[in-house]
Formats: C-alpha cells, sequence, structure tokens
C-alpha cells in the first residue's frame, strides 16, 4: 500500500479524520474538503486553475449529503485504478511517442 501512503503525504496538511456512524458500523475515515483539494492540485500544477469541477466532485465526493467533502478512500482508489488501467496507460506518454514518431516519418 505505498501508493497511498504517497497521497496521504501529499494532501496530510488538509486530510482529516472523522467518526462515521451508519445503521450498522461506525468507521474514521479520512475526508478532504472540495476547496482544499483542488487548491493542492493546483498548487502541484496538477491542473492549471483551481477551479472545481463537478463531475470529478460527484464521483469523488463522500456522500450526496455531504458534497463539499471529499472521501480519501475513493480518492486512493481511483488513483490505483487509473495506474493500472492498460487503457490509461496506452493513452499517456507511450502515445505522445507514437504521434512524435508519424510525424517524424519514422514507421
Amino acid at each position: 500500500m505505498l501508493l497511498d501512503q504517497i497521497i496521504e503525504n501529499v494532501f496530510q496538511d488538509d486530510l482529516k479524520r472523522v467518526t462515521v456512524i451508519s445503521k450498522k458500523k461506525e468507521e474514521k475515515v479520512l475526508i478532504i474538503t472540495k476547496e482544499n483539494f483542488f487548491r493542492k492540485l493546483h498548487a502541484l500544477n496538477i491542473i492549471k486553475k483551481a477551479n472545481l469541477n463537478e463531475n470529478l466532485l460527484q464521483f469523488l465526493r463522500f456522500d450526496q449529503q455531504y458534497a463539499s467533502l471529499i472521501l480519501f478512500k475513493k480518492l486512493v482508489k481511483a488513483i490505483e485504478i487509473f495506474n493500472t488501467n492498460n487503457l490509461f496507460n496506452s493513452i499517456g506518454t507511450k502515445r505522445i511517442s507514437i504521434i512524435s514518431k508519424s510525424q517524424s516519418g519514422v514507421p
């Protein structure tokens, strides 16, 4: 679980541990506010503007009732999926090299 430790270190100043109580169980989870999340992505030059992306927020949010909170566990899971997804890898840096070769005339 090295990846989640790295991600936690990046967001450590903005993460808050809260206790969530449901009908069946009580669980401690890490959350981050949407403002702090996008501010951190902007500070790390991952995004150009610190604007809130609603689609990403809907995907990562804690619950519909708490739309301003991002569940850290969902963030880690999404990054793990991106990291292992072959399609995502094929359109990343590999695609750039394929485009460069085709423009330079190399088959």
